[in-house]
């Protein structure tokens, strides 16, 4: 039943091919192995190109282990400075009123006013930067940087003059007024590092 369909699909092929003169059967056996060899380069190219893509990755893989295996130690040594770098950084808050007044204590020439601290403001690495701003009128330069010198001596705190403005106090004196930012870099409370990811 089946071969008797198939037949009958087949016979008006048949019928054609038999039409056809020997030179025209031997360009569509040309054609058909033309179309046979194109299919099969391209197979070749494609799977071609699929096998250098899985080369490439196992090149990027292995030298990723390579790297790992030569570099890996100093990598581990640049993490434990780093983790020493940040231990520097105090989890304690510091003080500015309370400290300002003892630097102005060892420097007594030295009085600040204005003094307003600014609305911290959270860094990556769970670190917080504290700023306060303060001015200091009719100083000499020596006694200013003494003070300078003094307020960023705080032991167990990073501490910098992160601004600083200076104009002439009188062109007749030796005196200056001085606009001063001072920012210590501290450690976000833990409780607050791990509010986002609750």
């Amino acid at each position: 039943m089946m071969l008797r369909f198939m037949g009958r699909m087949m016979a008006p092929f048949g019928n054609m091919w038999a039409g056809l003169s020997a030179r025209e059967r031997m360009l569509l056996r040309a054609l058909g192995v033309a179309f046979l060899f194109v299919v099969t380069l391209l197979l070749f190219y494609l799977r071609s190109t699929r096998l250098d893509a899985i080369d490439r990755s196992i090149a990027r893989t292995s030298e990723a282990i390579a790297l790992l295996r030569t570099k890996g130690a100093q990598y581990a040594e640049r993490k434990k400075k780093s983790e020493k770098k940040s231990r520097r950084f105090s989890q304690t808050p510091l003080l500015f009123s309370s400290h300002l007044e003892s630097v102005t204590a060892k420097v007594p020439e030295v009085q600040i006013t204005n003094q307003e601290e600014q609305t911290p403001v959270d860094l990556a690495a769970g670190l917080r930067k504290r700023t306060v701003a303060f001015d200091v009128r009719s100083v000499t330069y020596e006694a200013l940087i003494r003070f300078l010198a003094q307020a960023e001596q705080v032991p167990g705190h990073v501490v910098m003059v992160d601004g600083l403005r200076i104009r002439s106090a009188s062109p007749n004196e030796d005196r200056i007024h001085a606009a001063v930012r001072l920012s210590t870099w501290e450690k976000a409370p833990e409780s607050e590092e791990k509010e986002p990811g609750t």
